[in-house]
């Protein structure tokens, strides 16, 4: 387990590698907004190595939840792509606003069908 001196310092290499930029997204971001991804998380068998790690903002950390790391980067070139009046970001957050709508709708569902 790494302590968070070396989290922080690996952080900041690949940070400077990307060009202060999400890997995503590609908005700027300063350091202290950058965020750890695995590009192959862990629980699909992916490690810690610096090859398999890439800095990410917040937003798109937590959107890309466990979808595949090409298929989220073609989504987000597609929103940075199709000039919508909102930011990436926000198109993002839209994103994850229907899939938690749609998550809280198979539960609704699946608990409609255990009371049948």
């Amino acid at each position: 387990m790494l302590g968070s001196k070396q989290k922080r310092a690996i952080r900041q290499e690949l940070h400077e590698a990307q060009g202060f930029r999400c890997f995503y997204c590609r908005r700027s971001m300063p350091d202290n907004a950058a965020t750890i991804e695995h590009v192959i998380p862990r629980a699909d068998g992916g490690d810690d190595s610096m090859g398999n790690l890439v800095v990410a903002c917040q937003w798109c950390n937590c959107l890309r939840d466990r979808m595949d790391h090409e298929k989220f980067r073609r989504v987000v070139d597609s929103l940075v792509r199709g000039g919508a009046s909102l930011g990436p970001v926000d198109q993002l957050t839209r994103m994850g606003e229907l899939k938690a709508r749609r998550k809280g709708a198979a539960a609704r569902k699946r608990k409609r069908a255990k009371v049948s």
